[in-house]
């Protein structure tokens, strides 16, 4: 039964020994800097145009309509004008005109 125990005392160690000298090598891990995307208002009008398109039902999203238009306004004033007119529009009637959609998804591609 000794013999057995040493054995395994053994492959216990050899193991051990193993795992510390492969798996904390301070060499192995580099460190990296991720930078995040800078956001796109404009990308984010169009995805939500192009939702609207789809399928034309508000909701909560409404609330973040202002934040959208002045976003998009300080990058395309033009933009941001036409997509002011539209929101205010379906903010006015709680609805959306899907063919107006379509144009105004136009001059956002």
């Amino acid at each position: 039964m000794s013999c057995w125990h040493s054995d395994r005392v053994r492959i216990v160690a050899v193991s051990l020994v193993c795992a510390v000298g492969l798996g904390c090598s301070p060499g192995v891990v580099q460190d990296q800097k991720l930078q995040a995307n800078a956001p796109d208002p404009i990308a984010d009008a169009r995805s939500l145009l192009q939702s609207y398109s789809e399928n034309p039902v508000v909701g909560s999203e409404a609330s973040e309509f202002g934040d959208l238009i002045a976003k998009v306004t300080a990058v395309d004033p033009g933009k941001g004008a036409a997509l002011k007119a539209f929101l205010d529009g379906v903010t006015k009637t709680g609805k959306v005109n899907r063919s107006e959609t379509k144009k105004l998804l136009a001059d956002f591609e």
